[in-house]
């Protein structure tokens, strides 16, 4: 075959080279359009999933706000926030503010499975992780797809949650409350607790059977921050009662509400005084007149609050169960012992003894008025006549009576018939024991 023939051939080749090209090139164009498209709409699905995943979480953050308008003395969070310490939990609100090239801000919602979901990057299982704790795990997660040169994690809103009041309350029952309160501010804001309720042992039962016991005492007069702990939800707060034989004493006088009060083992009454705040402003602190029964039989002291009468030798007393407080006001008298009406009474210049023995009812039947003791202001004790002037601040005390004393309630019949009974076997033995 000569050169002419083989140009030919080269020539043919060539054109079907170029035919064959021609035919499969508009093919692979296509196709690389088609997976090209295949992407776009794939990212624009996703783009679109983010943007619906995005307003579902704003509806659901703006439902969570709304219902939380009627719950606006909720929303106070009275101190920062420890976000070492705060145990994120559903229903909290965290905002995350990046900052760098891809500057965003955005809240999520602690959703009830204890996950947050950042659209379109990831879901994240926020369980027993503080604050500080979620925000190294989302900057962690967001430093592998976004270019950000710092990250910060808040709380926006803490989440409500069910605890439970029990005990000494006027009206025990389910409450919802802050994440961010704690339990002396709910006890507070919820009030009505009944004039017994002991303070200084309040128990906080949690839901895993342990029991947190506190004194809302050491609370109240020390800003001892202990004992106001943070509740958790399902918490069961329950103030006992005083026990009315064994841990009551009775305050009566120039104060704003009489009445039986608990005190505190080992407590004195200058410590009481310190937590007890319904003195009337007529209060004579140089009057407190305690009454108190011993070895069977009633005694009174009297001791100078105020610490600057040297006539007094009684500064301070130890509180037992059953002592009666009288407070003295500064234009009183008091009628105490066994009268109908014990209590205070306005002074009245000229009136005698006798006369504020009938202002209270009179002497009951187990009472001696012929026996009056009267304790001057000064502290003098004397025992007096029913025709005496009173003064400002006396305490008249009536004693009972010494065949009362003997005999108790015993009516005539029972000592006569006590009487008999006693004769009759006296005699009865007397003859067997001749035989």
């Amino acid at each position: 075959m000569n050169l002419t023939g083989h140009k030919k051939y080269l020539f043919k080749y060539v054109i079907l080279a170029v035919f064959i090209l021609c035919s499969i090139a508009p093919a692979q164009v296509s196709r690389i359009d088609f997976l090209k498209e295949k992407e776009d709409a794939r990212a624009r699905q996703n783009t679109e999933s983010a943007i619906q995943e995005n307003e579902f979480q704003k509806a659901r953050l703006q439902a969570r706000k709304d219902a939380a308008k009627g719950l606006t003395i909720l929303n106070a969070i009275g101190e920062p926030i420890d976000t070492d310490k705060y145990i994120l939990g559903p229903g909290d609100i965290i905002g995350v503010n990046i900052i760098g090239s891809q500057a965003a801000y955005f809240e999520l919602l602690v959703g009830l499975n204890n996950h947050i979901d950042i659209p379109g990057i990831a879901s994240i299982n926020v369980k027993n992780l503080t604050i500080r704790q979620l925000e190294t795990e989302i900057k962690t997660v967001l430093k592998r797809q976004l270019k950000v040169d710092k990250i910060s994690v808040q709380l926006i809103d803490a989440r409500l949650m069910k605890i439970y009041l029990s005990g000494a309350f006027e009206t025990p029952g389910a409450f919802s409350v802050k994440a961010t309160e704690r339990v002396m501010d709910v006890i507070q804001r919820f009030g009505g607790l009944d004039p017994l309720a002991r303070l200084d042992k309040i128990e906080i039962r949690h839901t895993d059977s342990t029991t947190t016991t506190i004194n809302g005492f050491a609370y109240y007069l020390d800003g001892d921050m202990a004992e106001n702990p943070f509740l958790q939800s399902g918490d069961l707060v329950f103030i006992p009662k005083a026990k009315l034989s064994k841990e009551t004493i009775t305050i009566q006088g120039a104060v704003k509400e009489p009445g039986l009060y608990p005190f505190i083992e080992g407590e004195k009454l200058s410590q009481f005084f310190k937590r007890f705040n319904h003195f009337d402003y007529k209060i004579d602190p140089q009057i407190v007149i305690v009454f108190r029964k011993q070895y069977g039989e009633n005694k009174s002291y009297k001791i100078d609050l105020s610490g600057r009468n040297d006539n007094y030798p009684m500064k301070d007393i130890e509180l037992q169960a059953g002592d009666h407080f009288e407070l003295g006001a500064q234009n009183e008298v008091y009628v105490q012992g066994l009268v109908q009406l014990p209590g205070s009474y306005p002074f009245i210049s000229g009136c005698q003894a006798l006369d504020y023995i009938g202002m209270a009812g009179g002497s009951s039947i187990e009472g001696n008025i012929n026996r009056l003791m009267i304790v001057r202001r000064n502290g003098d004790k004397k025992r007096a006549d029913l025709a005496i002037e009173i003064q400002r601040g006396d305490v008249l005390i009536i004693p009972e009576k010494f065949s009362h004393k003997i005999i108790g309630d015993m009516s005539l019949l029972e000592i006569v018939g006590t009487l008999i009974s006693t004769t009759v076997s006296i005699g009865l033995l007397q003859y067997y024991m001749s035989r």
